[in-house]
């Protein structure tokens, strides 16, 4: 009996397993927390929470079986010391004794991290705090010796990677110690497959630096190091890579985001690098300078390391670069022409800088937005919250819109609260939709923090009420003094051009016209120029202000021309001047219609024409046409020339069957009157039809009896009714378009 309940049960075990989706699951040490890292069939979502014991994180659906029997081959058990699954409610149970935080974020489409962090604090007040160590050498190596009185500087290695500077204090680290605790860690990284070694093959050649305007050389490679990210996220990316044009992409050690910091940057290692600037000669230390640049581009100083890079020309070869980085990370645009140019789908990080530092993310084709994700994620924090912003709107603008949803994701994890930057993305934007209201709400805020991003902010605020038509005369005002202070930039002059149309809304006609012309002396080109004033003058039309539009159509001055006009506005004004029975300045105005062989220009001039009294050179200019507007102009012309049975045909086609009855009973003809007439109409032409001749004898004149009285008195009171309906029912002095 127990035999046989064993072995249901195992049966039911084996069945829910083999219903259930296999999670792998793997894992990664850093220096401040552990990661998990869970890779699922389909797209999941979770809830975590602490608990007594250490966290948990519920999973929407419990399908599932991860793989935990390989979470502690490449981590310790310093920050996890378990970590189980409870299939039925879906949950994954992490006991953690430290004093720790976790934070659990999507990695992939269908990858989710777990980092279990070590609190900061806590971690200071136990850990010995470290020496100052120059940029590039790991923490954990502490062990010094006395300084010989003249030490030689440390060298770059064959991989080009920065492994230290001098260090003037008293000690400095023994070069001994730091290749066994390289070779140790080498070991370490190779024994859980995490690195991968091997001797260098063939005639050992000198390193090579990349040139920027042509192919790089191939250089050996003889350690490959590979994380978790790399092995779910990241694989495929290479050192270097061809483009399928033939062209070079470049080599993306280069732009390696952790070589930036080596170590970590920090002001002490800032300190220490500008007291090493100068050599034992007072030369300019050409290995600490670009460690230095480096540093402050990994902190977000895109001003310091431009500033670094040209106070020392010559020095570093990467100049190009950072030069471009820097101004990337402090003015939001690239200086001069751009390295990154078209390498947009290349496989390294050079695919989100060529995204970064275009000034024309349209144009962009190809974009590699595995490559632009990818190493956009491995940015340090601070030039990952002050990029992501801006490398979001260009994918946004590229039509990359999975990947700038994952940029903008990532941006927000990168800080405690919104930047006025994503503030921005999030409210003119629908990147996120789910935070559009909110971050509209909040712009207001933006604006009067008077920072850098408060102009686009305003005029993000100023076109959205204009778009919904609850513009603040105040908010105006405050836009216009705010592109005053902006004046001769680009986002200048877009406030400046938000707040005319503001005017024209608001009826301030002049007001708008001034600022265009401000916009004019400022440089703005012909182009945007004129599509504001068509939106001008076509608020004219839409607010009846006809005072503005006949000054405006009658003193045209040398920028603010009726010809400048967009077509589609310029017939709106010639309808609008016809409406008001102005012929003639309607035929002025149209005569500046450089499509004189269009349509619509046609039925304008036939309009112009009808207005005139020129009837038959109206159905000229619609003779042969057959689109409703024309037979409708043909028919008005044709009832102005008295033929009205031949309105009546037409007007009858087009379906409008109450004017061709007008137009019949103007014609008097019995078929027309009979087939188009109202009720009224047709039994009055009966009446009329059945009215005595009083030019005819009447032979029983001098006979008048009392029944014939009687019948002319109800026939007299017939006709009475019947033309009393008709003049309520029909205007018979009405013709078609009177």
């Amino acid at each position: 009996m127990i035999f046989r309940v064993a072995a249901v049960l195992l049966l039911s075990l084996l069945a829910a397993s083999a219903s259930a989706e296999n999670v792998r699951v793997l894992s990664g040490e850093h220096d401040n927390f552990s990661r998990l890292v869970m890779v699922f069939g389909r797209p999941i979502d979770w809830t975590e929470r602490k608990t007594s014991g250490g966290y948990e994180v519920q999973f929407d659906r419990s399908d599932l079986s991860p793989d935990l029997s390989q979470v502690f081959d490449l981590i310790p058990k310093d920050r996890i010391q378990s970590v189980a699954f409870d299939q039925p409610s879906g949950t994954l149970l992490i006991e953690s004794q430290c004093a720790c935080s976790i934070e659990v974020f999507r990695a992939g489409a269908n990858t989710v991290a777990i980092d279990i962090t070590s609190d900061p604090q806590a971690a200071s007040e136990t850990a010995p705090q470290p020496d100052v160590l120059p940029f590039g050498l790991p923490p954990a190596v502490s062990a010094m010796a006395p300084m010989p009185e003249r030490a030689p500087h440390l060298q770059q290695h064959d991989g080009g990677l920065p492994v230290g500077t001098r260090v003037t204090d008293q000690r400095r680290p023994d070069r001994l110690t730091i290749r066994n605790a390289m070779i140790q860690q080498l070991g370490r990284a190779a024994s859980q497959g995490l690195a991968e070694m091997r001797l260098p093959t063939g005639k050992a050649r000198p390193r090579q630096t990349l040139s920027l305007h042509g192919d790089p050389q191939a250089e050996a490679r003889h350690m490959v190091t590979e994380t978790v990210f790399d092995r779910v996220n990241f694989q495929g990316i290479g050192v270097s890579s061809p483009r399928s044009n033939g062209q070079s992409c470049l080599e993306s050690t280069l732009l390696e985001p952790e070589q930036w910091a080596g170590a970590g940057a920090n002001i002490s290692d800032l300190a220490a690098a500008r007291r090493d600037l100068l050599d034992q000669r007072d030369q300019p230390a050409k290995m600490t300078v670009g460690q230095m640049a480096q540093a402050y581009l990994s902190l977000g100083f895109g001003a310091e390391a431009l500033a670094v890079v040209e106070e020392f020309p010559g020095l570093v070869d990467e100049a190009p670069l950072y030069r471009t980085i820097a101004s990337l990370l402090d003015q939001g645009e690239p200086i001069g022409n751009s390295p990154f140019e078209d390498q947009e789908s290349c496989e390294g990080a050079s695919a989100a800088w060529a995204v970064l530092a275009s000034r024309d993310p349209k144009s962009l084709e190809n974009i590699n937005e595995t490559a632009v994700q990818n190493w956009f994620f491995r940015l340090p924090p601070l030039p990952r919250a002050q990029l992501g912003p801006a490398l979001a709107r260009n994918l946004l603008a590229a039509g990359a819109d999975d990947a700038a949803a994952a940029v903008r994701d990532a941006t927000r994890r990168a800080g405690e609260a919104k930047s006025s930057e994503l503030v921005l993305l999030d409210a003119t934007t629908d990147v996120a939709p789910s935070e559009r209201d909110e971050a509209m709400e909040t712009l207001n805020d933006v604006v009067a923090k008077n920072g850098e991003q408060s102009p686009r902010a305003l005029s993000a605020l100023l076109a959205n009420a204009i778009h919904e038509g609850r513009i603040d005369p105040k908010q105006v005002e405050l836009a216009e003094a705010m592109a005053g202070e902006v004046r001769g930039t680009e986002i200048g002059a877009h406030l400046l051009t938000q707040a005319s149309i503001a005017r024209a809304h608001l009826g301030d006609f002049p007001a708008a016209l001034a600022h265009r012309r401000r916009l004019i002396a400022d440089g703005v080109p012909p182009g945007p120029a004129d599509e504001l004033l068509s939106v001008i003058v076509d608020q004219m039309i839409v607010l009846e202000d006809d005072v503005a539009l006949l000054r405006f159509v009658q003193d045209p001055s040398g920028d603010q021309r009726p010809d400048l006009l967009e077509p589609e506005v310029l017939y709106l004004a010639v309808r609008r001047l016809l409406d008001l029975g102005l012929p003639k300045l309607a035929g002025r105005l149209l005569k500046v219609d450089s499509d004189q062989n269009s349509p619509t220009h046609r039925h304008l001039a036939a309009g112009v024409a009808l207005g005139n009294g020129d009837s038959s050179l109206a159905l000229t200019l619609v003779a042969g046409e057959t689109d409703p507007a024309s037979l409708s102009i043909r028919a008005q012309a044709l009832a102005r020339l008295g033929e009205h049975a031949a309105a009546a045909e037409i007007l009858e086609r087009e379906g409008d069957i109450p004017a061709a009855g007008r137009q019949a009973w103007l014609s008097g003809t019995s078929g027309l009157i009979e087939k188009f007439g109202s009720d009224a109409e047709r039994a009055l032409w009966e009446v009329r039809k059945g009215a005595p001749d009083v030019q005819s004898p009447d032979p029983e004149a001098g006979a008048i009896t009392l029944e014939q009285a009687r019948t002319d008195i109800a026939h007299s009171q017939e006709t009475r009714q019947r033309i009393a309906a008709l003049i309520e029912s029909s205007h018979l002095s009405q013709t078609v378009g009177e």
